[in-house]
């Protein structure tokens, strides 16, 4: 199987000025919709490239991510055939890709475009500029096939920490692009995929045949086996959509202060000078909140004011719930006496997934909540779809007929 080439680098500056133009034909204003006879003919012969159109670009020295591992554990059988396996993992990622603003807005720039330079527009950079940390103790408890019976316990407790989000898709926040263009460190936080706590238990169960003769290989053939899995919820970053509170001019990228750290996890506040943009109108207490009833600081977890750009939430601070599944299955093997071959059998198994439809509330992709304070559902991931988890959903079942031989 070949690997598929990664060109998302050398696409993105592909479609981006001056690699990339663009035109606009105005059609008629009255007599009719669009352009009468429009062909090729109808474009213009040469275009000129936008100094201010936006730009993807990489550095000249632009080098390959790397990755550093150690690992150190201990094995020791214990009484009743149990093996017990306790490990530390470690990991270092250094030169990841990340995406940064080259030409920033300058708050009180005087610059006509606002930026940091006036003869660009928005430069987005691919660069090594991403770290990444990762500490893990990794415990296993198992037991060998003894007595008809299997099991498996795995227990991991980890911490995950980067300064970057994915450099292609934004994942946790409102951009991809961090949070402050003049410092990186702000970003560095627990990584969009940490997940500190994951226990599975896992067991496999030979059920001997009842009685003996014809009974016993009515009764007997049968396996069950069973998963069961609890782990952490995901994170996601409380982001601001809309407001640029630090004129770096991007709207999305911003996080709101702290305010009061006991007050409710979903209460914001906004600024009177958010009333025209939110379509609330001011509030004798200087806030406001989604709904556009006054408020004050000691009662929002969170305000959104350009004011106060201290004390400013961390990146993927929000966690959604654990969540736990169960799955099993169950199979029944059927010997065929007119082969040769003594392990030649039939294998009916049944699979079921999520067996007791537990809902797995997450932060999810189009989910009805997510970290943007300006949502009415901000950081109220149970309101969610329950079954988003990679391929896990709602419960399912399966059922195979295999052929061993």
């Amino acid at each position: 199987m070949l690997e598929r080439f990664f060109n998302n680098i050398l696409s993105n500056i592909m479609g981006t000025s001056p690699n990339a133009l663009g035109t606009t034909i105005q059609g008629v204003t009255a007599g009719g919709r669009g352009i009468p006879n429009f062909n090729d003919n109808a474009l213009p012969a040469t275009l000129v490239a936008n100094p201010q159109a936006g730009q993807n670009v990489i550095p000249a020295d632009l080098k390959n991510p790397q990755t550093y591992v150690w690992n150190f554990g201990i094995q020791r059988e214990l009484p009743g055939h149990n093996i017990l396996d306790v490990a530390y993992v470690g990991t270092r990622g250094t030169r990841l890709l990340i995406n940064e603003q080259l030409n920033p807005g300058i708050p009180g720039s005087s610059n006509a475009n606002g930026r940091a330079f006036a003869t660009r527009g928005s430069v987005i950079s691919r660069t090594n500029g991403g770290d990444s940390h990762y500490h893990g103790l990794q415990t296993r408890l198992e037991r060998s096939f003894r007595n008809n019976f299997l099991y498996r316990m795995t227990y991991t407790f980890q911490k995950t920490m980067d300064n970057t989000n994915s450099e292609i898709f934004q994942t946790t926040g409102g951009n991809s692009v961090g949070s402050d263009p003049a410092n990186r460190n702000v970003d560095w936080s627990v990584s969009d995929f940490d997940v500190p706590h994951i226990f599975t238990f896992s067991g496999l169960w030979d059920i001997p045949g009842a009685g003996s003769g014809f009974l016993k290989e009515l009764t007997g053939g049968f396996q069950l086996g069973g998963i069961w899995r609890y782990q952490s919820g995901n994170v996601s970053s409380p982001f601001v959509t809309g407001t640029d509170l630090n004129g770096d001019i991007s709207g999305t990228n911003d996080r709101p202060a702290l305010s009061n750290p006991s007050a409710p996890p979903t209460s914001v506040g906004f600024a009177n000078s958010q009333a025209g943009a939110r379509g609330c109108g001011t509030s004798a207490t200087g806030y406001f909140d989604i709904s556009c009833n006054p408020v004050t600081l000691a009662a929002v977890r969170y305000v959104v004011d350009p004011a106060i750009r201290t004390g400013i939430a961390g990146r993927n601070t929000l966690r959604a719930p654990g969540y736990n599944t169960f799955d099993m299955s169950l199979q029944r093997s059927f010997k065929l006496p007119f082969t040769p071959m003594e392990q030649d059998r039939f294998e009916l198994r049944f699979d079921f997934f999520n067996v007791f439809n537990t809902p797995i509330f997450r932060w999810e992709v189009g989910g009805l909540s997510d970290g943007d304070v300006t949502n009415t559902f901000f950081n109220q991931p149970n309101l969610n779809s329950g079954v988003s988890v990679g391929s896990t959903q709602a419960r399912t079942g399966r059922l195979q007929l295999r052929y061993v031989f």
